[in-house]
């Protein structure tokens, strides 16, 4: 069990949509935070990390760069924990560049993490995709499966080879390095608030609904979680031993793309947006996907359903997953909150935007 009074978590990508959230949680639970940023001078960025409740008591930043392992060691120093969230996460789930980024980044964190002798355990986001892309879809997968890299996209490749990379990392510690436990949190379809103004590829997605950017919406069902429960799985993960050694999936239930903007469309179309909820007939979208990179990933999943099996994350973590209703209805609100979607004359905020 984490001594919560006297512990550091160091948080990388603590900017994004996902570690911004980490960030606030560990705060919230007592933790000090290091977040680990590129430039210390970002004041855009780092301001919404600064408005978080206790971040004047518990809060600091430090300047560190995935692709310079000479970064890392001053990062980690004086820490007890380590959460690996910074992942490069392009619209365009083919550009291959990504992989060097992640896999290098990876192995830059772990390796100062192995010359610092205060650091208990690493924490990785990795993605439920690593899991299941290319593979028989009829299956319930779970976290011994592993996607077809002959088949899968370069985001996918990335995050499946960073965390081989991690997984072999611990299995080989060298004689007199601090071995610290591994756990690798599986979050698929990450919604729900954001707290900052980074357009993370989810909340891209939400956007275009609720701006009307799209025509339709093509048959692609998704795993969902909600982005506060990817930070609470971080947390629940450092003070549960049991989920060392453990790839854990993070997904609540799935739901199809249409679905997904009928709830938007239903929340919102009363504050005067027009959401988007037919489906897009495939042959358009194979059209389509020769002038779009992102389409053309999706096609293998169009009319395929998403079965995944959360049971670990409920008996290790004991996690209770916010519903993606929920999620969608309040990603929506903090959109507009934050100026990402511009407000319409009717809408009135349902939601107290702190409670997020």
């Amino acid at each position: 069990m984490a001594n919560v009074k006297n512990s550091k978590i160091l948080i990388n990508g603590a900017t994004g949509y996902v570690g911004a959230h980490c960030v606030k949680q560990a705060l919230l639970d007592g933790y000090k935070v290091r977040a680990a940023v590129r430039s210390v001078k970002n004041e855009q960025k780092l301001k919404p990390l600064k408005d978080l409740a206790h971040a004047s008591e518990r809060l600091e930043f430090v300047e560190a760069d995935l692709l310079k392992p000479d970064t890392w060691e001053s990062a980690v120093i004086g820490c007890d924990y380590v959460f690996h969230v910074a992942s490069p996460l392009p619209l365009n789930w083919g550009d291959e560049t990504i992989i060097e980024t992640a896999v290098k980044g990876t192995l830059n964190v772990l390796t100062a993490c192995a010359d610092c002798p205060t650091i208990k355990k690493v924490v990785i986001t990795g993605a439920g995709a690593s899991v299941s892309w290319g593979n028989d879809s009829t299956k319930t997968f779970n976290e011994e499966d592993w996607a077809d890299l002959n088949v899968s996209p370069a985001y996918v490749k990335s995050k499946v080879l960073a965390e081989r990379q991690a997984w072999s990392f611990v299995e080989n510690f060298s004689a007199g390095k601090n071995n610290f436990a591994l756990t690798v949190l599986l979050p698929c379809f990450i919604l729900g608030p954001t707290l900052t103004n980074e357009e993370a590829s989810s909340v891209t997605t939400i956007k275009r609904l609720l701006t009307h950017d799209v025509p339709g919406v093509p048959k692609i069902q998704f795993p969902i979680i909600d982005v506060r429960d990817v930070g609470k799985a971080n947390l629940l993960a450092i003070t549960n031993r049991s989920s060392d050694g453990q790839r854990i999936l993070l997904s609540s239930k799935s739901l199809w793309f249409r679905e997904m903007a009928k709830v938007v469309e239903n929340e919102f179309h009363k504050f005067g947006y027009c959401v988007p909820t037919r489906e897009i007939p495939y042959p358009i979208l194979y059209i389509y996907s020769f002038f779009d990179g992102q389409v053309k990933e999706f096609l293998p999943l169009v009319g395929h359903e998403q079965k995944l099996d959360n049971s670990k994350a409920k008996q290790i973590l004991e996690m209770d997953f916010i519903q993606p209703e929920k999620s969608l209805i309040d990603m929506g609100h903090s959109l507009i909150s934050r100026g990402i979607v511009p407000a319409k004359r009717d809408y009135k905020p349902a939601i107290d935007q702190t409670r997020l």
